[in-house]
Order: structure tokens, then sequence, then C-alpha cells
């Protein structure tokens, strides 16, 4: 039996994406669509960045578009997988703009000849992990300065009892 490969990349628990060369997309997954909340039809044949544009009202926005182009063209020009993430790209959930951090793969596909044909994108929604590390560094870094406070106030008596001729052991 032959493998039907429409349907594995149909149904993969993978988000994956397909652009060609241009960065036109040319297809996309049902994990891919659910997660950026398009339908195959809204997206297919349309630039990636008329599908995806950056949010206006965050100042990191263009920069990080920059950094996806800039790693689309390395994987179709070197023919070799890129690696991105985390980074922040919100996209537009209902016409809003939602907060969303990704970690993506860029793997070329390349034809008989050697050429790069297309260029799959692996999107992983990292934000709920970014936001529970960041969380655990604010508590890290608030359990250091308490700790950091009782230590002082702890060698503080402790020299106040040793000027004072202070509780000495068997008192």
């Amino acid at each position: 039996m032959k493998p039907n490969y429409e349907l594995i990349f149909k149904r993969s628990p993978l988000a994956l994406m397909i652009m060609d060369t241009s960065f036109r997309i040319v297809g996309a997954n049902d994990v891919y669509l659910k997660l950026l909340g398009r339908t195959l039809e809204q997206i297919v044949g349309g630039y990636v960045w008329d599908m995806f544009p950056a949010n206006p009202s965050d100042e990191e926005a263009a920069a990080n578009k920059d950094i996806f182009q800039k790693s689309f063209e390395q994987a179709r020009d070197t023919k070799i997988t890129t690696f991105l993430g985390p980074i922040r790209f919100d996209v537009t959930v209902d016409g809003v703009y939602k907060t969303r951090v990704w970690e993506i793969n860029n793997d070329p596909i390349l034809d008989d000849d050697g050429n790069t044909v297309y260029i799959v994108n692996l999107a992983r929604d990292v934000t709920d992990k970014v936001e529970v590390e960041d969380k655990l560094k604010l508590v890290d870094s608030i359990l250091d300065d308490l700790i950091a406070k009782y230590s002082e106030e702890n060698n503080e008596q402790s020299n106040r009892n040793l000027r004072s001729g202070g509780p000495r052991e068997g008192d």
C-alpha cells in the first residue's frame, strides 16, 4: 500500500505551512490553521506577510518580521533548515492581535536537481511556556530578595548579640 502523503501532511500533529520560493502560501495543515485561526481558503495563494501582518502596536514587530524573513530567505538560499525562537510575533484572532511567542523551523524542500522549490514552516506556539518561565524567574528573584533580607537581618541580630554579650548558649 502506497502512503497517502497528503493525508499525513493534513493530519500531522505538527503545525505545518508550505510556501513557494516567493513566500506565497501553497498549503497548511489543520493544526497550523487552527493555531492561527485561519482557513486554507483565506491564506492559500497569499504572500505570507499579507496573510500574517506585523502588529503595528508592537515596537518589536517590524524587527521580528525581518528576522522571520531572513530565516525564510536563508532556508531557501542555503538549502539548510533554519531555526528561530523563542521569538514574539503576534497574530490576529477575530481581528484582534494576540501575543504569541514561537519556535520555528524553516525547512527547504529540494527538487531532483537540488533547487529549493518549497519551504515548510513548522510553528510551535511556546507562549504559555515562556510566560511560565518568566513567572518562575520573578518568583526566583523575589525569593532571592527575601533570603538576602532575612540573612542580613539575622546577621545584624547576631552582631548585636555579640556586641552586647547577648544571648549565649545555655543562658
